[in-house]
Formats: structure tokens, C-alpha cells, sequence
């Protein structure tokens, strides 16, 4: 084969290419503009059929993962049965999700990108929640309590996935700057110090208290020094202390947890303490930006046994939220929650507290309070018939209640009325004899997430 012949071959399989190529672009271009044409019309099946003809074309088109994902949502939104419209929004996550861990095929877009990507990931992962608890809601107040242990069944892992309370890591499971690594190495190591400065209207609990006897303002003091001040009291037996690594704010640049572990105890109690510190690199220095910790209070009987155990128990997570739980009362049980999170200036931001007293021996009914942080004047209360937990076995802050009145004429309005009432279910919110008002389990719901968006706890911080 002579030269010129070698020359048309190679231009002839290179326009071969070309055209392959463009076919599969257009393909592609026309499967997309259907896609889009049918989201638009509403028409949801012929819409998720032309964006999976679409990635069969191209696995590495983000608009086309991106469209069905959106036609998935359009879809369930528009499903009378709730298993369905779930399992449907599931469909939807699993698709963008499954693109985003996908580490290795090069996927590129025209409309879309990665970044848009993860943003309809983290509405989806909000949309699938929201709806989760709206259905449980809607569950409880039929007393369908059957269908309600099905659903938490089929979906409660889910939704304990979709919201972001992933443990702090090591530091070998993080990316930190080499800056921020060795100032904290040289803290845990005895070699650097931070400033103590008093913070009252940022702390003031009493494990802040101990380390305010011991340390002066506006003094720098290493991670010994802090040992010392709790050894300093003599009711203390200190023991191991722990460190790991957060991400408040989820931005990039790490803050360092230590946890102190310390208990009293006396000849009728023991108390398990734990205080927990982050410190974060404020330009080049170490800053302490939080304290609190965690009780547990147990009750030694004749036999030198723990007879009764109360918790006052707290867990501050990878992104900066911070759980606190307590539990009271004797005969009739109660529960305290504060929830707030540590965002990436090292501020504490209170989100909401929740209190929770049964008002019968039976456990079937029990009155709520939210209250928050800059609203102390207000106190929002709402009722709940059965306990019911909606995310797993364990206590969870959001009960489900009905919508109730108790007529305000009733001079004495004991436990059965407030009992009977709930039977009822014949009125549209519930009024006290003292006249306040108790709100809708959605009311309840709208305060608690406005008030997330008003202290910065975005979709993206909050959920994974």
C-alpha cells in the first residue's frame, strides 16, 4: 500500500470516528431535550424513560443523571400511596448519589454539574425527611400504629443516614492543613498552649466553672494545665482524657475535641463525668471555643450495686452539632433536649430545647415544650397521645401530637380531662384553663426548622 492509499485510510477512519461520535452526541442531545420536555409537561414516566435512554447513551452525562433524578422526585410528589412516593424519592437519591461515588468515571454536563449535583442531592436527602415525618404525623393521628412500626422499620436507617451525625474522626482519617496538624500535635504533646479567655455568655455550665477557678483571663496555658485545674479539686478523680477531629461548619479547616473523663462519688452515689473541649487554629493560634460535657449519676444501694442510673448524657458530632439529653422526675418520668451546633467560627448556636413530661402513670400521654434561645418569653407547647419514637428505638425530641382543645371555662382541668380531650380530638388547637395555647405538632415542626435557618444550620451542614 503506497503512501497517498496508507493517508485516505487513516482520513477515512478518523471521519468514521467523527460521525460515531457526533450520532452518540446526538443521541445523547435528543434523549435530554425529551427528558426535559416531558418534565416540564408533568409527564413523569416518559420523562424517567428518556433521561435512562440518555445515560445508556452516555453513563457519564451529569445533566442526564441529574434529569432523571428530578423526574423521580417529580413523580413521587405526585403518588397517593406514601411507601410508594418514598420508595420513589429513594430512586431519586440512589441515582445521584450512586453518580457521586462513583470515583472512577469522568463525568461532565452541559446544564449541569458536580456541584449542582450535590446541592439536588442535599434537597432530595431534605425532601425524603421532611416527608417521612409529615407521614408519621399523619399516621399517629389515625392511630395506625401498626403501619407506623412498619414504616420505621422499612425506613428509619434511612433517615439516621440522610442526617449528617457521623462520629469525629482520627487524624488519619481527615485532610488537615499542615499548619492546624502540628499546632494540635504540639497541644496533645504537652509542647503549646492556648490563651484562656472567659467567655460567661458562651459557657456558662459547671464544667466551664472548674477550669474559670483555676485559670486566669487572657493567660496561656497548655493541655497539662488543664488536667491540673480539675485534679485541684479534691471531690475529682480524673481519669484518661481522648482527642479526635470535627468539622464545624463543615469548612475545611478542623477543630480538635478533647474529652476528659472524671467522676465523685460519695456513699450513696457515683457520678461519671466527661468534659468535652474544642479548640480550633484562629491564625496561627490556639483558641478554646467551646466547653460543656455529660453526667451520669448512679445510685449504689445497700450492696454496693448500682440501683439507679440517672443520665445527663451529650455527643457533639463531625459537623459541629451538639446533643444534649437528660432525663427526670421519679414516679412519672420526663426528658430534657437541647440541640445547637458549633459553627465555623467557633460559636455555639442554640437550636431549640425540648422538654417532655408524661402526664399519666400509664405513659400513653405526655405534654411538650420547645423553647429557644433568643424567644426565653415564649413557650411552645404541644401534646402527645402515645409515645411513639420516630427515628429509632432510642428517644428522639420530635413526638407526633393531634391537634386539641380543652375548653378555657373548665375551672380545674385535671389529667383525665387533658386525657380526654386528646380521645376526643374534636377541636383545633388546645387552650389551657391558664390560657396558652398548645400548638400543632405543625407549628411545632415549622418553629424548629426556621429556627435552624436563622442560626446558619444549612441543608448542607445538617444533612450528609
Amino acid at each position: 500500500m503506497n503512501r497517498v492509499k496508507k493517508r485516505a485510510h487513516i482520513v477515512i477512519a478518523l471521519c468514521l470516528v467523527l460521525v460515531l461520535c457526533a450520532c452518540g452526541a446526538s443521541k445523547l442531545e435528543k434523549q435530554l431535550d425529551l427528558g426535559a420536555k416531558y418534565l416540564e409537561e408533568l409527564d413523569y414516566d416518559n420523562a424517567i424513560a428518556a433521561y435512562t435512554a440518555a445515560i445508556d447513551v452516555d453513563p457519564a452525562s451529569i445533566d442526564a443523571y441529574v434529569g432523571l433524578a428530578k423526574a423521580y422526585v417529580g413523580k413521587a410528589d405526585s403518588l397517593e400511596d406514601y411507601t410508594e412516593s418514598l420508595d420513589t424519592i429513594l430512586l431519586a437519591y440512589t441515582t445521584i448519589d450512586d453518580m457521586l461515588s462513583d470515583s472512577k468515571t469522568e463525568f461532565v454536563g452541559t446544564e449541569e454539574t458536580l456541584d449542582s449535583a450535590k446541592e439536588l442531592r442535599t434537597s432530595i436527602e431534605a425532601t425524603f425527611a421532611s416527608q417521612y415525618f409529615q407521614i408519621l404525623y399523619d399516621l399517629n393521628t389515625n392511630d395506625a400504629h401498626d403501619e407506623i412500626e412498619s414504616l420505621k422499620e422499612k425506613y428509619g436507617e434511612i433517615v439516621d443516614e440522610i442526617i449528617d451525625t457521623e462520629d469525629p474522626k482520627s487524624i488519619d482519617e481527615i485532610d488537615i492543613d499542615d499548619e492546624s496538624k502540628q499546632l494540635y500535635k504540639d497541644f496533645i504533646d504537652g509542647k503549646n498552649s492556648f490563651v484562656y479567655n472567659y467567655k460567661s455568655d458562651e459557657f456558662g455550665n459547671g464544667f466551664y466553672d472548674v477550669l474559670d477557678e483555676y485559670l486566669n483571663n487572657n493567660s496561656s496555658y497548655t493541655l497539662n494545665d488543664i488536667i491540673d485545674a480539675y485534679k485541684s479539686n479534691d471531690s475529682f478523680t480524673v481519669g484518661d482524657y481522648r482527642y479526635s477531629f470535627i468539622d464545624c461548619g463543615k469548612d475545611g479547616n478542623y477543630e480538635l475535641l478533647l474529652e476528659l473523663d472524671y467522676t465523685t462519688e460519695d456513699e450513696y452515689s457515683k457520678v461519671y463525668y466527661t468534659a468535652f473541649m474544642v479548640f480550633r487554629n484562629n491564625g496561627g493560634n490556639l483558641e478554646l471555643s467551646y466547653i460543656d460535657g455529660s453526667s451520669e449519676l448512679h445510685y449504689i444501694s445497700a450492696f454496693g450495686d448500682p440501683d439507679e442510673v440517672w443520665p445527663d448524657l451529650m455527643h457533639i458530632y463531625y459537623n459541629g452539632l451538639v446533643y444534649n439529653w437528660v432525663e427526670f422526675g421519679s414516679d412519672i418520668t420526663g426528658y430534657r433536649y437541647s440541640v445547637g451546633y458549633i459553627d465555623a467560627d467557633g460559636k455555639y448556636n442554640q437550636w431549640y430545647n425540648f422538654e417532655e413530661e408524661y402526664t399519666d402513670y400509664n405513659y400513653d400521654f405526655s405534654e411538650n415544650q420547645i423553647t429557644f434561645a433568643d424567644d426565653e418569653d415564649n413557650k411552645y407547647y404541644y401534646l402527645t397521645r402515645g409515645y411513639i419514637d420516630i427515628k429509632s428505638d432510642e428517644y428522639n425530641p420530635i413526638q407526633l401530637a393531634d391537634n386539641v382543645t380543652i375548653d378555657s371555662s373548665i375551672e380545674n382541668a385535671e389529667m383525665f380531662l387533658v386525657e380526654s380531650a386528646l380521645l376526643e380530638n374534636s377541636h383545633n388547637q388546645m387552650v389551657s384553663p391558664s390560657n396558652f395555647k398548645y400548638n400543632s405538632f405543625e407549628e411545632v415542626v415549622k418553629l424548629i426548622e426556621d429556627r435552624r435557618q436563622d442560626i446558619g444550620l444549612t441543608d448542607n451542614i445538617y444533612f450528609k
